[in-house]
């Protein structure tokens, strides 16, 4: 059985905002870099599943700018992902979940980045898929 995961990547002048995730053992990559995500609920559909992980991560109330770009099977995690962008004019947001949040330019999105709040770098999350899903949303953002 397969999970459904929605996935959204929050732009800004072809930047990309990531989570620092928490370091609590019991979450998927603990401590890294991340796109801000959640697992689809029983019932629930997945536009609602990524509003609902925006505004509890993010606080973000206005989905205008959502938009669903691909969908995808990934057959090593057996997850089937939602992927979504949504372009922000916003540079501050109320991070909810995780330790700390950051814009990463394109090179920077696979490199170790420092966290401002800790002090201290930090890997980005399962590096295969954010290369998956940043290159099939790049001319978008771009």
């Amino acid at each position: 059985m397969y999970k459904k995961i929605v996935l959204c990547l929050v732009y800004n002048q072809s930047q990309i905002l990531l989570q620092l995730r928490n370091l609590n053992a019991k979450i998927v990559h603990p401590g890294t870099w991340g796109y801000f995500s959640g697992a689809v609920n029983i019932n629930e559909n997945p536009k609602n599943a990524v509003k609902r992980e925006l505004y509890e991560e993010l606080r973000i109330r206005s989905f205008r700018k959502l938009k669903l770009v691909f969908q995808y099977y990934d057959v090593k995690t057996k997850n089937f992902y939602f992927i979504y962008i949504m372009k922000s004019s916003n540079k501050k947001f109320e991070l909810s979940e995780g330790l700390d949040l950051s814009f990463f330019k394109f090179y920077e999105l696979l490199k170790k980045k420092k966290s401002k709040k800790i002090g201290r770098y930090f890997n980005c999350a399962d590096q295969r898929l954010m290369k998956i899903f940043f290159y099939k949303c790049k001319k978008i953002i771009s």
